[in-house]
């Protein structure tokens, strides 16, 4: 994206979705549905109240901070629910419980490797056997 040049902001510019070569000129700070960003053509597509409610993305930015002010439950730097808190409650724990599996698991792939390993000396040591029992022979 390009940027504009103000003398307070340097905002950057994006191009429109629909028409390509076409830069953002308004977009809807309260969209139901479907398409957010307007560029010149958009907007001369749009009609009704869509078309009073676009705002530029310089506006836009200047109306966030009111806007999140304005909403009850958003504080912020206020904590999380508890419930999504109550997520992380164990956290600790659960993370000790996936690494005792894990070296569960570990430790049950270095037997059964084990297992192999002594049944294929076992077939090698009656290989050795057989084939000094026939040197005798």
């Amino acid at each position: 994206p390009k940027r504009m040049q103000s003398n307070e902001a340097t905002l950057k510019t994006f191009t429109c979705p629909i028409h390509k070569d076409e830069p953002v000129q308004r977009v809807n700070p309260k969209p139901s549905s479907g398409q957010v960003v307007y560029c010149v053509e958009c907007i001369m597509e749009t009609e009704g109240a869509i078309k009073s409610n676009l705002v530029t993305i310089k506006n836009l930015v200047e109306q966030l901070p009111e806007s999140l002010n304005a909403k009850k439950n958003v504080k912020i730097g206020s904590r999380p629910p508890e419930s999504f808190t109550d997520l992380f409650k164990n956290k600790d724990k659960d993370i000790q419980k996936f690494a005792d599996f894990m070296n569960l698991q570990k430790e049950q792939v270095c037997k059964n490797y084990k297992i192999i390993q002594d049944s294929l000396l076992e077939i090698i040591e009656k290989s050795k056997q057989k084939a000094l029992y026939e040197i005798d022979a």
